[in-house]
Formats: C-alpha cells, structure tokens, sequence
C-alpha cells in the first residue's frame, strides 16, 4: 500500500486530509484512473477557478445511464443560456427538439426546473429557490470523479466519501472568501444531510458578506448576487430534512421525465421494443426511492402514460408540458457561476 501510495503524494500532498483518507484516496486512484486524472486536473487549478471548470466539464460530460440508448453525442450548451444571472421563467424539458444525449450540467439544470415545478404551493418562495440551487449544484462533484452509476464496483459509502473530499476540493476557495463556492458548499452540505442547523450556515456566509462589504471588497458585477444570498439565507423557515428528501425525490424523478420524452420522440437509435426494455430498469430504480406524495404522484401518472403510449393514437402527444404547466410559470433567479 505504501507504493501505491507514493506513486500519487504530488496529487494528495495538496489535499488537507487524514492519513486514512489519504490511503482511501490512493486506493480509489488505482481502482478508477478517471478518478486520479479528475483530482490532478483540479488540484493542478487556481482554487478560484475550479467552479468555472467544473461548469465546463460538466456542460459536456454525459450521464452515463443514457448512453446504452445510443442518442447523438451533440449535447445541449446549457452553460450559454444558464450560467450567468438570470431571474424569469424557462423550463428546459419543454425547449427539447433534438435528440441529444443528456449531460450532468442539463440534469442538474432540468432538475432545478423540475422542483420549482413540482412543489410550487408546497414550499415557501424562498424554500422553493433553495431546492432550485441544491438541484442546480448536487452533482458538481463528478466534474471530478466522473459519474458513478449502480452498477458500478465501488459500495456507496466510499462513493459518498470520495464525493466528500471531491466537494472539498472544488470548493476549497470559500475559505478564501469566495461566497460561491462557499453557497454550493453549503447547497451540497445541505443535500447529503451534513447540516443540521442552519442558522450557523446562515451566519457563516452573513458574516463573510459584512466582513467583505465592510472592507470594499464586493466589485460592481457582485452587487445583485450579494443581495440574492442575502434574502436566501435571511430567513428562519428552512425545514432541512423536508428540503434534502425533496431534492433526492427530483433528483431520480427527473430521469423519469427524461426518459418518457426519451421514448416518445425517438431519441433512441435503436429499436423502440429494446429502448422499452432499458427502461424498466429505470422505472424500478426511480420507483424504490421517491418519498414525497408531489414526486409520486407526477411518477405514477408518467408510468401510466408511458405504459399506455403504444395503444394512444400514433398523432396523440404525452400531455407531460400540460401536466406540469399547471403548476407554472415560476420565476427562480440563477446566479453567475464566477
């Protein structure tokens, strides 16, 4: 183990780690190379960049579940319309007109899209856009070690501890005064359950936002964001456990979604009876782990019209944008990733 060890002490050295998750991570680097080329590339990059990079990354990295269906590799840009600050409403799952493979970047986008829509009426405003950023930034981890899928050799809890020190590295600058990195720390944090009080996370990001405006630090350009962060966390109503079930509910019920429209509109290219037959796969997965009564019940009504499409008319259209717009529009506010 000590080889082995050794032959990566340039990446892990730079890591701020216990000598356990030392070894922990040297025996992931041999198990997986794309995990050691994921954590050289981000350790080798200014700490104030790894944001951006990982939005780069991700913009382009495919959801590996989707691939078996063979869609076109020529992936939506979601860093050209979702990256820089935008307040309105626009919902990618009703702008789709090609059949493109699904990137992390378009999941975690669609899946913002997706809470906002599902429990409008059930979340406070301000619940609603936490949920929004949790979506938007729950998978940024895999800009660095990749995108791990069930069937994958590695158990989940050393899948969540490699993602612990991934989220680590990738937003190392919050202790550096970078309150974005700082924001999808917490937004991570929150997500895999590790706050538990949040009125320290509040403080936290309060106080840093004092410290830097008390000493002119906040440029033109960060002004709005600055407000925004301040009304998201200037609030007490934050039910941190409904809010992390919520989002782990969206997270599995957005493939579902993508899937129906996966199948409907042909994306697939192969044969519909075996892109069917794929499918399954993803309907008992998704449908062993929703909680929430919103996500089941919009999960049950896409099965039964996914189930029912080949006896429908061949002009008739999955009323999906119709079954969600009843809930719409809702306007989230979208920060600029820098």
């Amino acid at each position: 183990m000590h080889e082995e060890f050794n032959k990566y002490t340039s990446i892990i050295d730079k890591l701020s780690l216990s000598d356990d998750d030392k070894i922990f991570l040297a025996q992931k680097f041999e198990q997986f190379p794309r995990v050691r080329e994921g954590f050289e590339q981000f350790t080798n990059t200014h700490p104030f960049q790894r944001i951006q990079l990982a939005g780069s990354i991700l913009n382009t990295q495919p959801r590996t579940g989707w691939l078996r269906f063979n869609i076109a590799q020529d992936p939506k840009d979601i860093l050209a319309t979702r990256a820089k600050e935008y307040k309105g409403s626009s919902f990618l799952m009703f702008e789709e007109v090609a059949p493109v493979v699904e990137t992390v970047l378009e999941h975690s986008a669609e899946a913002g899209d997706l809470y906002a829509l599902i429990y409008k009426g059930f979340d406070t405003p301000t619940e609603l856009q936490w949920g929004n950023d949790i979506m938007k930034f729950h998978d940024f981890a895999e800009a660095i070690i990749g995108d791990f899928t069930p069937n994958d050799p590695i158990a989940r809890e050393d899948k969540i501890r490699l993602e612990g020190i991934a989220i680590d590295l990738l937003t190392q600058s919050r202790d550096h005064g970078d309150l974005l990195a700082l924001h999808i720390y917490h937004c991570l944090q929150i997500y895999e359950g590790n706050i538990t009080d949040f009125e320290i996370t509040k403080r936290s990001i309060m106080d840093e936002m004092f410290r830097q405006e008390s000493e002119g630090l906040i440029k033109s350009h960060q002004t709005s964001v600055v407000a925004f962060f301040r009304g998201l966390y200037n609030t007490q109503d934050i039910d941190l456990e409904r809010l992390r079930t919520q989002t782990k509910d969206i997270d599995v019920l957005q493939m579902s979604v993508r899937g129906v429209r996966i199948i409907h509109d042909g994306h697939a290219q192969r044969p519909e009876f075996e892109a069917r037959q794929e499918m399954q796969e993803f309907w008992k997965y998704i449908d062993k782990k929703l909680e929430t009564e919103q996500a089941r019940g919009l999960f049950n009504e896409l099965k039964y019209l996914y189930d029912n499409e080949p006896e429908m008319a061949s002009n008739k259209v999955i009323p999906l944008a119709c079954f969600l717009m009843e809930n719409a529009p809702v306007d989230m506010h979208r920060a600029e990733l820098r």
